[in-house]
């Protein structure tokens, strides 16, 4: 981990506003960079600060009752509209079936089989950089707004702190499905090896090959 890596997994962790935010990242990423220049090893001065959340309950605890129950009142709403985007996902992914049918993918009219898969393949170096600029060109509009390096770091910290450089990408099945007797989409699933997690992903793809819906565990 770098310092700036560990400045900004402290940062997504810190209640309080955006401008305290930058104020307490640029005051933490100084004192680093202070004791690095006396000759100090990063691994040892990030050891010594705790890990990010330690440090991050360290300044929580100095932010003052008023601005945290603001800050807690903003990510309820951002929280409500993240869930609206993450079940939407979940849902069509994953329930609804009675409204799916399941198509042969060599049969398709709309879907190559190789070129969904390359295209996940882009779309998971895309999710691995966090190059959200990218991830938003592919997908439709109503994905757009999951795709900030907040929201992604956030949803990737949920299923394991530290992943890891990926290490390779397993099996891909590729089906096409048919939602409600008219929308085809192309849904794949998968499963990638990291230094520290493995992650089960599955897409959906509409038949533009715009990213549809995004599930992973």
């Amino acid at each position: 981990m770098t310092a700036k890596q560990y400045v900004n997994s402290v940062k997504r962790r810190l209640k309080c506003s955006p401008e305290r935010k930058e104020d307490i990242s640029k005051e933490l990423l100084s004192k680093i960079e202070t004791r690095l220049r006396k000759g100090e090893q990063l691994d040892a001065i990030l050891t010594q600060m705790g890990t990010a959340k330690e440090k991050a309950n360290q300044y929580n605890a100095k932010i003052p009752p008023k601005e945290r129950k603001t800050y807690d009142r903003k990510i309820r709403i951002i929280t409500m509209v993240s869930l609206l985007f993450f079940l939407f996902g979940v849902s069509f992914l994953i329930s609804n079936r009675p409204m799916m049918e399941e198509l042969y993918i060599g049969d398709s009219k709309y879907f190559s089989k190789a070129e969904v898969e390359s295209y996940t393949k882009n779309i998971i170096d895309y999710l691995d950089e966090n190059n959200c600029t990218a991830l938003k060109e592919h997908s439709r509009p109503e994905m757009h707004a999951i795709f900030t390096e907040d929201k992604l770091n956030e949803a990737k910290e949920k299923v394991a702190e530290n992943w890891g450089k990926r290490l390779e990408l397993g099996e891909m099945k590729v089906t096409e499905i048919m939602k409600d007797r008219k929308e085809h989409y192309a849904t794949i699933d998968l499963t990638a090896s990291y230094e520290n997690v493995e992650i089960t992903y599955r897409f959906a793809y509409d038949t533009n090959m715009k990213l549809a819906a995004i599930y992973m565990k």
